[in-house]
This record gives structure tokens, C-alpha cells and sequence, in this order.
């Protein structure tokens, strides 16, 4: 007869219930070696793409530090200096020294009207144009009207459609709005307006503008791409200033709309209060372009452009870039 069938409760052991904390330490196991490799591995794939992405935003410079060297890729800063070059070298130092200092990539052109000297660094680099692309469409409208083709005066009306927004006080404008030519042209100037851009810019055609900007030398602007390259806004800058492009009453009138803008805080700032500045300001997302003429007793075009910036830096390397650059030519 078994235990059970004769009565008998056999004795059970008494085990007390394990705690909440036992149970999750005893079901914690160490991480195997290929746990430990799996997330290491998807840490390095999330942290090092991100600061991969950073350091090429900033063309692989921070500000105060060297330019990353990486294989096959060359973001080494390049000079142009035409005149005696032992005298130069410091000017090409100096720029160096001055965009290294900030995040980012610079471009600067400099042309001595009077000495014909030309001097930069990254001249011939594209660079995004941002509203510098209106100087040409700006230009060319006069040419059109000196030619005969367009009237200054006569008056668009303004379309909803024709509206952009960023700079400019028309996209306030209701509708119906009257607005001759010429007004148009001077809102570009003044307030970089980007409707009034629109409306010349549709009105002209980009097959016009095209050729216009072939004929004037500037084969590295891309109107489509919004692209072009310090050297190419200054051959533009230094036509018109000569009276190549447009007569000489049409140039003052558009060196008058690109004076006392609404954008005086970066290339005029590097500049004494006296000196008149006629120049065109763009500014998009990590990037800050100023470009014109310092009408000063040795004149000269000046073209800074950027990519890839801190615009907090850009800020003050831009004044610094023009007070030098002034300083410098004032020697000269």
C-alpha cells in the first residue's frame, strides 16, 4: 500500500516565495559578447553618421580648428592675386587667417578699379547666390529699357500669384496694386523685395537672362540653380561701375537703389560712415553674401560669399573681412 493510500500527508518542505527584486535579479543574465558588439555597433551607425553630417555642413570646419583632411576630397582655399606677389602675400594670409577662424567656407573677391588689382581667396567656387541673382535681372531691365524694349514707367498690376515670401514689403500688398518698373527695381535694391524679383524676372524670361549673363562673362552663374561665384558678381559689378553694361545716368540710378539699404549691418559696417557702399545683400539658410562697390578714394568691387556657416560668425567675419579689405586697399 503506497503512503498516500494508508492516510498519511507526506511533509512538504516549506520554501518562501521569492521577492519581486530576487526574481528579476535571478532572471538578469550579463550581456554575451555578441550583445555587447551588436550594440556598440548601433551606437557607432546613429553617433557617427550625425557628426559626420555636422562636420560636412560645415565643409568640415569648426571654427578655430584646421580643415578636416579627407581622402579624395579638397576644401583647401585657393588665391587669386594678380600684381607683385611678395607684396601680396600677406593679403592672402591675412583672409586665410580671418576664414579660418569661422565655421564654414568663404569666398572673397577684391578688384582695385584704379590699380587693377585683383586679389581673393575661392574667387571661382560656386557658391548658392541667394539674392545676388537679382543684380543681373536688375541690370538687364535697364539695358532693356535703354534699348527701347521695356518702359520704366509703365505699370504692372499686382497678382496674388506673383507673391513670394522672405524679403520685401510687396507680398503685403493687396491685389491690384499699381507698380511702375522702376519701382520694381528699387524694391529689389532697397529691400531685396522677392516678388518684385518675380515679376522682372518672369517678365524678362530666363532665356534672356541666360544670355545676358554669357555675354556679360559670368559663365559660372546658374540662374536655374541659383549659383554663381564671387569672381562672377564681381566682372558684373565692375562692368556696370565702368559703364559697359548700361549708360552712365542708368548706372547712377542703380547704384542709388543698392545705397542706404535695408541691409547695412555687414559690408558697410567694415567701412568708415562717410564712404557711400552700393551693394547687394542675400541671405538663405548657412549662407550670407554681400557684394558692391566702396566708392572710396581708391574704389574698389568686393564680393564675400559663404557656405556652410554659422550665421551668428558670419555676422562679424563679414565685417571683419570688409574692414580689412578696406584697410588694405586704402594703402594701395
Amino acid at each position: 500500500m503506497s503512503f498516500f493510500q494508508r492516510g498519511k500527508k507526506p511533509e512538504i518542505e516549506r520554501i518562501a516565495p521569492e521577492t519581486k527584486k530576487e526574481k528579476i535579479k535571478k532572471e538578469q543574465k550579463p550581456w554575451s559578447k555578441k550583445e555587447r558588439i551588436l550594440v556598440l555597433g548601433i551606437l557607432f551607425l546613429t553617433v557617427f553618421p550625425a557628426v559626420l553630417l555636422a562636420f560636412s555642413a560645415r565643409h568640415w570646419k569648426v571654427g578655430g580648428l584646421p580643415a578636416l583632411k579627407l581622402p579624395n576630397i579638397s576644401w583647401e582655399q585657393t588665391y587669386i592675386i594678380e600684381g607683385d606677389m611678395n607684396v601680396r602675400k600677406e593679403m592672402e594670409n591675412k583672409l586665410a587667417d580671418i576664414t579660418q577662424a569661422y565655421s564654414g567656407i568663404y569666398g572673397v573677391y577684391v578688384y582695385e578699379i584704379k590699380n587693377n588689382i585683383r586679389w581673393g581667396i575661392n574667387e571661382s567656387r560656386q557658391f548658392q547666390a541667394a539674392s545676388l541673382i537679382k543684380l543681373p535681372v536688375m541690370v538687364l531691365l535697364y539695358k532693356e529699357a535703354e534699348e527701347g524694349n521695356i518702359d520704366l514707367e509703365a505699370k504692372y498690376i499686382l497678382k496674388d500669384e506673383d507673391k513670394l515670401s522672405g524679403a520685401g514689403s510687396l507680398q503685403t500688398k493687396p491685389a491690384g496694386s499699381e507698380f511702375s518698373y522702376r519701382e520694381l527695381t528699387k524694391l529689389m535694391g532697397k529691400e531685396s523685395d522677392n516678388t518684385a524679383y518675380n515679376i522682372v524676372k518672369n517678365m524678362l524670361g530666363d532665356e534672356a537672362i541666360n544670355e545676358f549673363l554669357q555675354k556679360t562673362g559670368m559663365t559660372n552663374t546658374s540662374l536655374e540653380q541659383n549659383l554663381t561665384t564671387p569672381q562672377d558678381i564681381g566682372i558684373l559689378l565692375n562692368k556696370l561701375y565702368e559703364g559697359k553694361l548700361v549708360s552712365v545716368k542708368s548706372r547712377d540710378e542703380l547704384l542709388e537703389y543698392l545705397t542706404n539699404t535695408n541691409f547695412e549691418d555687414w559690408l558697410v559696417n567694415g567701412v568708415p560712415e562717410k564712404v557711400v557702399v552700393a551693394h547687394k545683400f542675400g541671405r538663405e539658410t548657412h549662407v550670407i553674401n554681400d557684394a558692391g562697390l566702396v566708392l572710396a578714394p581708391n574704389p574698389y568691387v568686393v564680393v564675400i560669399m559663404s557656405d556652410g556657416i554659422v550665421e551668428s560668425e558670419a555676422d562679424e567675419a563679414i565685417v571683419e573681412l570688409s574692414r580689412f579689405i578696406y584697410e588694405t586697399t586704402s594703402q594701395n
